[in-house]
């Protein structure tokens, strides 16, 4: 019996020592060796996708006229082929994408007539240097008419440029007189009159005379309100309060010389509040404002007259 335990306790060993025959597997490595190189690839070429710009000289670039006005004079051509402009000078917009260029052509010779000039003012768009002629003007150097554009400033959002179509010179006659205001608005490239006035302390606003009314703008926009005005008499100052928020204006019968009525006008932006006052005499032809609630008016005599602009009393 211990010879047969002995036999199968043998026979049990060896058949275990055959089922150690099934082999390891070997872990195989994630990384080749730093002995050992990888096969070497077939290199596929591919085109850049973007090209390195290389950096150019410092010049004034070349601008890329997108529209010339179709009304332009054909004499223009003849003044800006012929010289260089005697004045350039260029604006640029608070957010740094546009830039308003005007060239100046001062007086020549064309022909057998008189002298001319010429004005042009270009908007630039800085991102791709392209340009619209937004304005010109073919100005008769004989006489002393207003005449010559003229830059005034930006809004404070871009997207207006403000300048005037009278830098120099003044109407023939006697009359109470301001240079027009125009704006050009970038987005659409068309310029817009929007009168003869005065900009707010504050820099945010535009009281204008217009076609016989008063109308107050928004620098950056549309148009704020349109104030009282009496069909007829003369345009006269304006003057804008301390605060930017109420306007004193003046129309009269007659600026040249001053007399007749005068009409003294008076709004308030803060509550679109309103009113008139008719003086027969004196005549006034100015007014500033001295306070918040005062304003002095000068008659046709050079005499001042101060008056409180909620009762519009005069004051001694």
């Amino acid at each position: 019996m211990k010879k047969l335990t002995v036999c199968l306790s043998l026979l049990l060993l060896v058949l275990l020592a055959g089922c150690d025959l099934v082999p390891t597997p070997i872990e195989t490595p994630t990384s080749l060796p730093s002995n050992t190189q990888p096969p070497a690839a077939t290199a596929t070429q591919v085109a850049p996708s973007a090209t390195l710009a290389q950096e150019a000289p410092e010049q004034t670039p070349t601008l890329f006229l997108k529209e010339t006005p179709a009304s332009m004079p054909e004499i223009v051509p003849t003044i800006v082929g012929s010289r260089k402009p005697d004045i350039t000078t260029s604006s640029r917009s608070p957010n740094g994408e546009w830039r308003a260029d005007l060239a100046v052509y001062s007086c020549m010779q064309i022909g057998e007539g008189d002298e001319l000039a010429y004005d042009q003012l270009t908007m630039v768009h800085l991102t791709d240097m392209s340009a619209v002629i937004v304005d010109f003007q073919v100005q008769s150097c004989a006489g002393t008419e207003p005449r010559g554009l003229g830059p005034l400033f930006w809004s404070s959002n871009s997207r207006y440029f403000y300048y005037t179509t009278a830098r120099m010179g003044r109407p023939n006659g006697c009359s109470y007189w301001q240079p027009p205001i125009y704006r050009i608005d970038v987005n659409s490239q068309r310029k817009r009159l929007i009168g003869a006035g005065v900009v707010s302390p504050d820099q945010n606003k535009l009281a204008a005379w217009i076609h016989g009314r008063l109308e107050v703008w928004d620098i950056n926009g549309d148009k704020l309100a349109t104030g009282p005005a009496v069909s007829g008499p003369e345009e006269g100052p304006i003057a804008w309060g301390p605060g930017s928020q109420a306007i004193v204006y003046l129309q009269f019968d007659s600026y040249c010389p001053l007399s007749g009525a005068s009409y003294i006008e008076y709004l308030d932006l803060s509550d679109n509040r309103n009113m008139m006052v008719i003086y027969e005499e004196p005549t006034f032809g100015s007014v500033r404002w001295v306070d918040f609630d005062k304003v002095v008016l000068v008659d046709n005599e050079g005499k001042e007259h101060t008056f409180d602009v909620e009762t519009w009393k005069e004051l001694p």
